[in-house]
């Protein structure tokens, strides 16, 4: 009685698939010049950008994310050295309001950094849906 171990899953040439170690960091990941990091909404893992389907793609579990981009909008190029200087007038000369207050809440759940302004003490994670709420409001 011999058994045949089952064959193998179909490999798609075009779509390579990397794992990256998700246990490193014990659950947080933390953005290393990568941009944001979006989670999968099937199992968690990080989407990353497929260039040839234009879609946010999961290495672990193959779900694929549409990307909302406008067919009809200009990409628009941007100056760098206005920009800059942009910037460092603003490092400069900051705004005169100043009574705003800011403060970064990172989500439990899936990593993200959150900007919570003014008087806001709760909010919910607008990548993965988590309540997230200031710990010293």
């Amino acid at each position: 009685m011999s058994q045949q171990p089952p064959p193998l899953p179909p490999h798609d040439a075009d779509e390579p698939i990397f794992l990256e170690d998700s246990f490193a960091g014990g659950g947080e990941r933390i953005d290393d010049d990568k941009g944001r990091i979006f989670p999968c909404e099937s199992c968690g893992a990080d989407l990353v950008f497929n260039i040839k389907t234009q879609k946010l793609r999961c290495g672990h579990c193959g779900f694929e994310k549409e990307i909302g981009i406008d067919p009809d909008r200009e990409v628009e190029e941007q100056d760098i050295y206005a920009m800059l200087a942009h910037l460092r007038e603003l490092r400069e000369y900051p705004d005169q309001e100043g009574d705003q207050q800011e403060q970064e809440v990172r989500c439990e759940s899936c990593g993200a950094t959150l900007l919570f302004v003014d008087s806001v003490t709760s909010s919910e994670c607008p990548y993965c849906a988590s309540p997230i709420q200031l710990e010293h409001a």
